[in-house]
């Protein structure tokens, strides 16, 4: 068990574990986000154009992809941003 895992495990331990390794549980949730990622393109942008633009938000289809699958803490903050 590494240090981090020992520290989360020891001081807190209703935590879970850090993202890459996941539980079966979380597993079962990642699943079931790649199941349903595919029906996000019919979700409609509820933002107007104008309010996308100025503020520089990504689509709300792209939001919905990075945040259930980044590839870097970017992504998630541009999700959260958009979100």
């Amino acid at each position: 068990m590494d240090l981090l895992k020992k520290f989360i495990s020891s001081h807190h331990p209703k935590l879970t574990q850090p993202h890459p390794t996941l539980s079966l549980e979380e597993r079962g949730s990642s699943n079931l986000a790649k199941t349903i990622a595919p029906f996000s393109s019919e979700s409609v942008d509820t933002l107007p154009e104008n309010i996308i633009k100025k503020y520089n938000f990504i689509s709300r289809e792209e939001a919905i992809h990075k945040i259930h699958f980044p590839k870097n803490k970017l992504d998630i903050e541009q999700a959260k941003y958009r979100l």
